[in-house]
Protein backbone atom coordinates (compact mmCIF):
# COMPACT_ATOMS: atom_id res chain seq x y z
CA UNK A 1 0.00 0.00 0.00
CA UNK A 2 1.34 3.43 -0.91
CA UNK A 3 0.67 6.12 1.66
CA UNK A 4 0.13 9.62 0.36
CA UNK A 5 0.12 12.72 2.49
CA UNK A 6 -1.12 16.13 1.51
CA UNK A 7 -0.17 19.03 3.72
CA UNK A 8 -1.94 22.28 2.93
CA UNK A 9 -0.62 25.61 4.07
CA UNK A 10 -1.22 27.45 6.34
CA UNK A 11 -3.75 24.92 7.62
CA UNK A 12 -2.92 21.33 6.87
CA UNK A 13 -4.94 18.23 6.23
CA UNK A 14 -3.90 14.63 6.04
CA UNK A 15 -5.31 12.20 3.53
CA UNK A 16 -4.63 8.58 4.37
CA UNK A 17 -5.97 6.16 1.76
CA UNK A 18 -7.88 3.05 2.77
CA UNK A 19 -6.77 -0.33 1.56
CA UNK A 20 -8.94 -2.55 -0.62
CA UNK A 21 -11.04 -3.77 2.33
CA UNK A 22 -11.48 -0.35 3.88
CA UNK A 23 -8.96 -0.63 6.69
CA UNK A 24 -7.28 2.57 7.74
CA UNK A 25 -3.52 3.06 7.81
CA UNK A 26 -3.64 3.01 11.62
CA UNK A 27 -5.20 -0.45 11.59
CA UNK A 28 -2.65 -1.65 9.07
CA UNK A 29 0.29 -0.39 11.13
CA UNK A 30 -1.11 -2.10 14.21
CA UNK A 31 -1.06 -5.33 12.23
CA UNK A 32 2.71 -5.10 12.10
CA UNK A 33 3.61 -3.04 9.05
CA UNK A 34 5.14 0.10 10.53
CA UNK A 35 5.56 2.78 7.93
CA UNK A 36 8.26 5.30 8.64
CA UNK A 37 7.66 8.76 7.31
CA UNK A 38 10.52 11.19 7.01
CA UNK A 39 8.41 14.25 6.18
CA UNK A 40 7.80 14.90 9.87
CA UNK A 41 11.03 13.49 11.21
CA UNK A 42 12.55 15.47 14.06
CA UNK A 43 15.40 16.92 12.02
CA UNK A 44 16.46 19.59 14.51
CA UNK A 45 18.06 22.64 12.96
CA UNK A 46 20.00 20.76 10.28
CA UNK A 47 19.31 22.15 6.79
CA UNK A 48 21.57 19.56 5.16
CA UNK A 49 19.61 16.41 6.04
CA UNK A 50 19.42 13.69 8.63
CA UNK A 51 22.20 12.13 10.65
CA UNK A 52 22.20 8.40 11.34
CA UNK A 53 20.70 8.99 14.78
CA UNK A 54 18.02 11.27 13.36
CA UNK A 55 17.06 8.79 10.67
CA UNK A 56 16.45 6.22 13.41
CA UNK A 57 13.92 8.60 14.98
CA UNK A 58 11.62 8.74 11.99
CA UNK A 59 7.99 8.83 12.97
CA UNK A 60 5.82 5.80 12.55
CA UNK A 61 2.52 6.37 10.79
CA UNK A 62 0.75 6.30 14.15
CA UNK A 63 3.14 8.91 15.60
CA UNK A 64 2.72 11.03 12.49
CA UNK A 65 -1.04 10.93 12.80
CA UNK A 66 -0.88 11.81 16.53
CA UNK A 67 1.46 14.73 15.80
CA UNK A 68 -0.80 16.11 13.09
CA UNK A 69 -3.81 15.79 15.37
CA UNK A 70 -1.99 17.65 18.15
CA UNK A 71 -1.05 20.48 15.80
CA UNK A 72 -4.59 20.59 14.41
CA UNK A 73 -6.13 20.84 17.89
CA UNK A 74 -3.62 23.56 18.80
CA UNK A 75 -4.51 25.50 15.63
CA UNK A 76 -8.20 25.43 16.57
CA UNK A 77 -7.68 26.33 20.24
CA UNK A 78 -9.14 22.97 21.28
CA UNK A 79 -7.76 22.58 24.82
CA UNK A 80 -9.63 19.29 25.31
CA UNK A 81 -8.20 17.86 22.11
CA UNK A 82 -4.67 18.91 23.06
CA UNK A 83 -5.13 17.42 26.55
CA UNK A 84 -6.39 14.16 25.04
CA UNK A 85 -3.38 13.83 22.72
CA UNK A 86 -0.98 14.58 25.58
CA UNK A 87 -2.79 12.04 27.78
CA UNK A 88 -2.13 9.46 25.04
CA UNK A 89 1.61 10.29 25.26
CA UNK A 90 1.88 12.40 22.13
CA UNK A 91 5.14 14.35 22.39
CA UNK A 92 4.33 18.02 23.07
CA UNK A 93 7.47 18.94 21.13
CA UNK A 94 6.63 16.85 18.07
CA UNK A 95 6.95 18.91 14.92
CA UNK A 96 5.65 18.98 11.38
CA UNK A 97 7.76 19.08 8.22
CA UNK A 98 8.58 22.75 8.86
CA UNK A 99 9.69 21.88 12.40
CA UNK A 100 6.71 23.78 13.79
CA UNK A 101 5.30 22.54 17.06
CA UNK A 102 1.88 22.86 18.67
CA UNK A 103 3.29 25.79 20.66
CA UNK A 104 4.29 27.61 17.46
CA UNK A 105 0.78 27.12 16.07
CA UNK A 106 -1.07 28.12 19.24
CA UNK A 107 1.15 31.20 19.66
CA UNK A 108 0.37 32.33 16.10
CA UNK A 109 -3.36 31.79 16.51
CA UNK A 110 -3.49 33.57 19.90
CA UNK A 111 -4.85 30.56 21.81
CA UNK A 112 -3.55 31.49 25.27
CA UNK A 113 -5.18 28.56 27.12
CA UNK A 114 -3.53 26.09 24.72
CA UNK A 115 -0.20 27.90 25.14
CA UNK A 116 -0.55 27.68 28.95
CA UNK A 117 -1.31 23.96 28.76
CA UNK A 118 1.63 23.26 26.46
CA UNK A 119 4.00 25.22 28.71
CA UNK A 120 2.79 23.25 31.74
CA UNK A 121 3.45 20.03 29.83
CA UNK A 122 7.02 21.16 29.08
CA UNK A 123 6.73 22.30 25.49
CA UNK A 124 10.03 23.88 24.45
CA UNK A 125 9.34 27.61 24.49
CA UNK A 126 12.65 28.28 22.71
CA UNK A 127 12.19 25.78 19.88
CA UNK A 128 12.97 27.08 16.40
CA UNK A 129 11.20 26.09 13.22
CA UNK A 130 12.96 25.73 9.89
CA UNK A 131 12.85 29.52 9.43
CA UNK A 132 14.55 29.94 12.84
CA UNK A 133 11.37 31.39 14.28
CA UNK A 134 10.37 30.69 17.87
CA UNK A 135 6.84 30.64 19.31
CA UNK A 136 7.67 34.04 20.89
CA UNK A 137 8.70 35.49 17.52
CA UNK A 138 5.52 34.15 15.94
CA UNK A 139 3.31 35.60 18.68
CA UNK A 140 5.13 38.91 18.39
CA UNK A 141 4.72 38.95 14.60
CA UNK A 142 0.95 38.49 14.93
CA UNK A 143 0.62 41.00 17.80
CA UNK A 144 -0.34 38.43 20.43
CA UNK A 145 1.04 40.45 23.35
CA UNK A 146 -0.27 38.31 26.25
CA UNK A 147 1.27 35.19 24.71
CA UNK A 148 4.56 37.05 24.20
CA UNK A 149 4.60 37.97 27.90
CA UNK A 150 3.87 34.38 28.91
CA UNK A 151 6.51 32.86 26.62
CA UNK A 152 9.10 35.41 27.67
CA UNK A 153 8.42 34.69 31.34
CA UNK A 154 8.83 30.92 30.95
CA UNK A 155 11.72 30.99 28.46
CA UNK A 156 14.42 30.29 31.07
CA UNK A 157 12.46 28.86 34.00
CA UNK A 158 12.49 25.40 35.52
CA UNK A 159 9.11 26.05 37.16
CA UNK A 160 6.19 25.42 34.81
CA UNK A 161 3.08 25.91 36.95
CA UNK A 162 1.11 28.47 34.92
CA UNK A 163 -1.52 30.49 36.75
CA UNK A 164 -4.96 30.07 35.21
CA UNK A 165 -6.73 33.24 34.15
Amino acid sequence: MMCQFRLDSPRFSVHLPLDNVGDSLKQNTAAGSILQISILAPVGKRPNGLTKEESQKLLSAEQLYATLQLLFYASKGDVGGVQAKIAKNTDVNAANFDQRTALHVAACENWIEVVKLLIEKWADVNDEDRWVSTPFADAQHYGNIEICKLLEFYADRDDRQVEQA
